[in-house]
């Protein structure tokens, strides 16, 4: 049974940031001279594969059972990361600087140490391997008691 999910997708921003290559490149066809169909096609190519991008990971969800929590991004689930909860020593619920403390958004660090996808409220897991991993949430206080409730 599934104590906690949640389903972010990132600011609109973002996602109108990734149209500004489809438009560059169909106006910069268009604009050396290419036919209208040329920059048309183009323009359909660059969208695919902005689609595709898109598809592959614009969302991140995050579910908590009893057993472990789960963490995935895109549509198609392309990057899964998963914590068995024997394996939490201890979390809270943090505000952070995205950008200051993880240069921004999405899966960040090598190894990975924050997975986030808008805001900046999360839970802050300490491992028992000696790491910490930031798991972004517009609800921390929810994923915080999902977390901590003991299963039966």
């Amino acid at each position: 049974m599934t104590h906690f999910t949640e389903r972010q997708r990132f600011p609109l921003w973002a996602e109108l940031l990734m149209a500004l290559p489809v438009v560059a490149v169909a106006g910069a066809l268009y604009a050396e001279g290419e036919s209208l169909r040329t920059a048309l096609f183009a323009l359909g190519g660059t969208a695919l594969s902005m689609g595709l991008v898109f598809a592959l990971i614009f969302q991140m969800t995050t579910e908590v059972d009893e057993r472990e929590i789960r963490v995935h991004f895109g549509f198609i689930r392309t990057y899964r990361w998963r914590m068995p909860r024997t394996e939490i020593l201890a979390a809270k619920a943090v505000q952070y600087n995205p950008i200051r403390e993880y240069g921004g958004w999405g899966i960040r660090g090598i190894p990975v140490a924050a997975l986030n996808a808008r805001g900046n409220l999360g839970v802050m897991l300490t491992l028992k391997n000696g790491r910490t991993m930031l798991i972004g949430s517009q609800r921390p206080d929810l994923l915080l008691q999902a977390l901590t409730k003991r299963s039966n």
